[in-house]
């Protein structure tokens, strides 16, 4: 995660995961990197392939909207260096886009478009809302984000 507030911190080991939107004065937009490794399809073609993450259970998560996910080229950044400054572009395509969220529901991304085959994925979620939406982290001790692909037989 990375946080134009703060655009030299970094929040590689952080239990949440935030997308908000408040550019100008205010500065809170927020931003989710996300890394998923794919391998063993054998080169057989996905049918669907999805990033899914648990709203947090704590104050404040609930969002009317959970953000967009856009895909990332550039897949160098180490997660506990990474901050608003050193953020990689994200491409201008949205792969998919979440509504209104609540704190314990599980949200699915669509990234089908851009799983090809075996190899290294990169995802930034971020939102045009001002409330942020918050989500589990590998780190927390509730749902850990989830990849889960189907591929044809």
């Amino acid at each position: 995660m990375v946080r134009e507030a703060s655009p030299n911190i970094t929040y590689g080991s952080d239990a949440l995961l935030e997308a908000a939107d408040s550019p100008g004065a205010s500065k809170k937009r927020s931003r989710t990197f996300l890394r998923v490794g794919v391998s063993g399809l054998a080169g057989r073609p996905v049918v669907t392939a999805q990033i899914r993450l648990q709203v947090a259970s704590v104050v404040g998560a609930d969002s009317n909207s959970g953000g967009r996910i856009h895909q990332v080229a550039d897949c160098t950044w180490d997660e506990l260096a990474l901050t608003w400054t050193t953020q990689p572009a994200m491409s201008a395509t949205v792969l998919s886009a979440v509504g209104a969220v609540q704190a314990g529901n599980v949200v699915a991304f669509d990234v089908t478009p851009a799983i090809t085959g075996d190899g290294t994925y990169c995802f930034v979620i971020e939102s045009s809302s001002t409330d942020a939406a918050d989500y589990n982290s590998r780190e927390s001790s509730e749902q850990k984000p989830q990849f889960v692909a189907g591929v044809a037989p």
